[in-house]
């Protein structure tokens, strides 16, 4: 587990997400969109490999450093909130235009500005 104070947005991180159905978990990458909170906690986006109507299709070339092993998609409709010290670790972060683009699916869902 790492430092709650170690995480800004845009960060790519690895935290447990639990499946849907309740029966177990993964670990898997999520983006920073929030936090930390005054309790030490993160507002996160989930990353898949698959394609969604809901992901923003990430790369490489979005990191401003680190990276994915493969092209992604951030699942902006797969929110939730993690205590930062359960994240597993950080693996890059994303460029402010990545990260706007993120925003841009996320704030019409949640009725904030992008």
């Amino acid at each position: 587990m790492t430092s709650s104070s170690a995480f800004a947005r845009g960060d790519v991180v690895t935290v447990e997400f639990p499946f849907a159905d309740g029966a177990g978990s993964k670990d898997r990458p999520a983006v920073v969109v929030a936090g930390p909170s005054p309790y030490g906690d993160y507002t996160v986006v989930m990353i898949s490999k698959e394609r969604h109507v809901d992901g923003v299709s990430i790369t490489r070339a979005d990191f401003a450093s680190g990276s994915l092993n493969t092209d992604s998609f951030v699942r902006v409709s797969r929110l939730f909130t993690v205590d930062g010290g359960t994240v597993i670790g950080k693996r890059g972060t994303l460029k402010l235009g990545t990260v706007a683009r993120v925003n841009s699916m996320l704030c019409p869902m949640l009725g904030c500005k992008s």
